[in-house]
């Protein structure tokens, strides 16, 4: 008798070695309503973020006018704006997420 017959004639399935069953994954059920945005929250968001670049620019503008004014003055006092230029680039990129993820 051959030895994988010894269980009383029963065969048994033999698995490619490598090969591990594929896990089920649960499904999940949709999206709820609150939890979506309607067309005119997307368009409110994306004029929130276009109103974002605009006064991170003029920030930015403004800190480095400011730094480059007063260093080509020729004074021996210049002041670096840093403040204005890292809040309005922030508000500039912050803006520009905002708004391409809602146009």
């Amino acid at each position: 008798m051959h030895p994988s017959n010894q269980s009383g004639g029963a065969q048994h399935q033999h698995q490619q070695p490598g090969y591990a069953p594929q896990p089920q994954y649960p499904t999940y059920p949709a999206q709820p309503s609150y939890q979506t945005v309607s067309p005119d929250q997307r368009q409110a968001l994306a004029q929130r973020g276009q109103r974002l670049m605009v006064y991170g620019a003029v920030l930015l503008v403004i800190g480095l006018g400011l730094t480059l004014f007063t260093f080509a003055s020729g004074s021996p006092i210049v002041i670096v704006a840093w403040g204005p230029v890292i809040f309005g680039g922030y508000r500039l990129v912050r803006g520009w997420l905002l708004y391409s993820k809602n146009k």
